[in-house]
């Protein structure tokens, strides 16, 4: 696998998922075949599991699962016990390490983190960087 793609996201609240979702769909398309791929931040969608969802909240599981990208971790990730924020991925998670940290500086959301183990040799970059129209 050749390089790492970190996507840091955040739905505003007024957005629907379902435009939220058509937005990062143009951004995955570019890259989720050829390489390493981490999709995390603030979904503004609480889905932590639950048989009787909504359809709404079940979407991204739906949605990810078209490029092979797996939910990382499911616990609250919200001082009241919601799960806004989210880490998917397309590498196995017995390969790296994830979830919450306790930070008495939030107010609302809890910090998320992800972190794996890099080879000791990186390939050298020499491909021009992709860019999104949504920068």
């Amino acid at each position: 696998m050749e390089n790492i793609y970190f996507v840091c996201v955040y739905k505003v609240h007024s957005c629907s998922i379902s435009t939220f979702l058509n937005n990062l769909q143009t951004i995955i398309q570019q890259f989720h075949e050829h390489c390493l791929i981490i999709i995390m931040g603030d979904f503004n969608v609480n889905i932590l599991k639950d048989n009787n969802q909504p359809k709404n909240k079940q979407e991204p599981f739906y949605f990810m699962d078209k490029f092979q990208l797996k939910s990382q971790f499911n616990e609250n990730t919200t001082k009241v016990g919601y799960q806004l924020d989210h880490i998917w991925a397309n590498v196995l998670v017995n390969e790296c390490k994830y979830g919450v940290i306790k930070a008495y500086w939030s107010n609302f959301h809890k910090p998320i983190y992800i972190a794996f183990k890099l080879p000791n040799t990186l390939p050298k970059y020499n491909k021009k960087p992709l860019m999104s129209p949504f920068i």
